[in-house]
């Protein structure tokens, strides 16, 4: 209690002017800083860093405008002030006073949004508008938010998500596929904000188109399905390569052992210590052989590729997750089971894969046996999910927030999945805060 009430008397009697600023390094090398709404500066220390232990002092270093100062100069001396994350310590020297939060890891905050359904020209220009106000988030001009968990910080969009249905059937008034979606999302890489999406029912139909029992892969050289699913996975692709430039990481694709030509496309990479998880449609999309004039698709288990899956899981095992897909994995409400388990459309058409296991494949969703297989699918990548750390799953497609706490079987383990409402219905978004080296700290719901 003294020591808080002794930086609170300081920080009102000292303020460290803004020609005079004082830095902490360790190691001799500078840190990320960021200021806070009340006046302190935030210093975010390696996630590995304990405090408070003798390596962690004699690594302390202080400079006062660029210039060294001797640690016991400055009261209390830096190097032997017990440190507690998050608390404000105030340290004087010359007459000023300079008042810091000390954490372990970095903070960064991610911005989610789903089902933009950009295909034409004027939903481009709505859209436009509002993933610009999301990239503004925190700069000057931009809305301002706060994080209970972290008073003081304001957000910006660091890096941002669409979950999915990037248009509303494959683009097929746009020159190219993916142009109108392209240019509703510019702002972000014009930003310098890595900016990543998925692909969902909209824009890979690899079964049925939806409300239809027209087949969604079929053949065609500049239409048919297989086309344009080829080129929404192109888009995803394409957005995640220039997002890996701007955010200096690296992606890597999950490919399984089915033998078809063709895999759904999930991928993962590391940002600011922590490893996102991204499905296209969901971790259970069937693989496929493209059709052809004379010959069918040819549907292959997705089983393979969720054990891929869960081999990155294993050989990552440390890192902080996040998992993203468009299909939740459960919806409030929803009677029968959700249908994409099953891999079935909205009006219960599916197409079986060749090789399919009994207990993961059906063509029947009303039945006590449907229920069954998907909740074996849901629990298999829930079991998966579990090994992870940290994990919180966010998911699209709803066109509506909510929550769900899922829970694995026996083990007892569980996360949360979050839905975000739809963009294109509604001014609606996740921003959420995180934490190198731990994950999802807090997940705000915001609307405008």
């Amino acid at each position: 209690m003294k020591k808080k009430l002794l930086s609170m008397c300081l920080g009102l009697l000292f303020c460290g002017s803004a020609m005079a600023q004082m830095q902490i390094l360790y190691d001799k090398a500078s840190l990320t800083t960021t200021t806070l709404t009340d006046g302190t500066t935030l210093v975010q220390f390696p996630e590995d860093v304990v405090f408070n232990t003798t390596d962690f002092q004699n690594k302390i270093s202080v400079t006062v405008d660029g210039s060294s100062v001797a640690n016991d100069a400055i009261v209390p001396n830096p190097a032997t002030t017990f440190i507690t994350e998050n608390e404000i310590e105030t340290f004087v020297y010359g007459g000023k006073a300079y008042s810091f939060r000390f954490t372990a890891g970095e903070y960064f905050t991610v911005v989610m949004f789903s089902d933009p359904h950009v295909d034409t020209e004027t939903e481009q220009t709505e859209i436009a508008a509002k993933t610009a106000y999301l990239a503004a988030i925190g700069t000057e001009g931009g809305a301002s938010y706060t994080f209970s968990s972290l008073p003081g910080y304001t957000p910006k969009a660091d890096i941002v998500f669409c979950l999915g249905d990037m248009d509303e059937d494959k683009e097929q008034d746009a020159d190219n596929p993916g142009d109108y979606f392209k240019g509703a999302t510019a702002v972000f890489h014009n930003n310098g904000i890595p900016f990543i999406t998925l692909a969902g029912n909209h824009d890979i139909t690899t079964d049925y188109w939806d409300n239809g029992t027209e087949k969604g892969m079929t053949w065609g050289l500049n239409d048919g399905g297989q086309y344009y699913t080829e080129q929404s996975l192109d888009v995803v692709a394409d957005v995640y390569n220039t997002a890996a430039s701007d955010g200096g990481f690296t992606v890597t694709t999950i490919k399984g052992t089915s033998g078809a030509d063709n895999e759904p496309g999930h991928f993962t990479f590391k940002y600011k210590g922590v490893r996102f998880y991204c499905a296209n449609n969901y971790w259970w999309q069937k693989p496929w052989d493209s059709p052809s004039l004379v010959s069918d698709a040819k549907y292959y288990s997705a089983q393979s590729t969720v054990d891929a899956l869960e081999d990155v899981v294993q050989e990552n095992i440390n890192d902080a997750s996040i998992w993203l897909s468009h299909f939740p994995f459960k919806t409030s409400g929803s009677t029968p089971n959700e249908r994409w388990w099953l891999d079935q459309n909205n009006t219960g058409n599916a197409i079986l894969p060749s090789d399919g296991n009994a207990l993961y494949y059906t063509s029947d969703a009303y039945t006590t046996d449907g229920e069954t297989i998907a909740d074996n699918k849901r629990g298999y990548v829930a079991d998966v999910i579990t090994q992870s750390k940290n994990p919180v799953h966010f998911s699209g497609h709803a066109h509506q927030f909510g929550v769900e706490t899922i829970t694995k079987g026996t083990s007892g383990k569980s996360f949360k999945d979050y839905t975000v409402d739809a963009i294109e219905e509604a001014n609606a978004a996740y921003i959420v805060l995180c934490k190198s080296g731990v994950g999802v700290i807090e997940v705000k719901q915001i609307t405008w």
